[in-house]
């Protein structure tokens, strides 16, 4: 009996150490990442086309926000956890199944899109601020859901992100 006690304790501190340090892993895993659209891109901000200027942000699939200029992604501003990323991703895709085309012309417009470059895949709205029209209700409310992710000293688009 004596010597099978400090065989029991060992076993009882390596399941927990083991049960403690697993449940962290699983944790922090999301389930919305795998190897397939790991390098998917979640992008929002404005786009004023007479100048062909684009000013928004870039959210990736390992929870980092990055400043974007037209296309090419900048300075790291914040990182969001993977579920609240899962979250967005999913809201994102299931409005891109349902409202496939939203497209505004105007010279200033806001946007959403959703990049998958491994799959070829590119998909953006685009509407007008100055309205809120029954077709951009949901992606205007995922936009400010992605623009909540920056830290609000960062964000060059304030004054334009009260016209919502």
């Amino acid at each position: 009996m004596i010597k099978i006690l400090p065989v029991i304790l060992f076993l009882i501190i390596i399941l927990l150490l083991f049960s403690c340090f697993g449940v962290d892993k699983v944790a922090n895993k999301s389930q919305c990442i795998g190897k397939e659209n790991k390098d998917v891109e979640l992008r929002w901000g404005y786009r004023i086309k007479s100048k062909n200027e684009y000013f928004g942000y870039t959210l990736i699939s390992n929870g980092d926000v990055y400043k974007q200029n037209k296309f090419r992604m900048s300075k790291k501003l914040s990182h969001i956890k993977p579920i609240y990323y899962c979250s967005l991703y999913k809201k994102v895709m299931a409005e891109f199944l349902l409202t496939q085309t939203l497209n505004v012309p105007a010279d200033t417009t806001v946007y959403i899109e959703y990049v998958h470059p491994s799959k070829g895949v590119r998909l953006k709205a685009y509407w007008n601020p100055k309205f809120k029209a029954v077709g951009s209700k949901v992606f205007r409310e995922i936009w400010n859901e992605l623009d909540e992710t920056l830290p609000d000293e960062n964000s060059e688009l304030y004054e334009m992100r009260m016209t919502f």
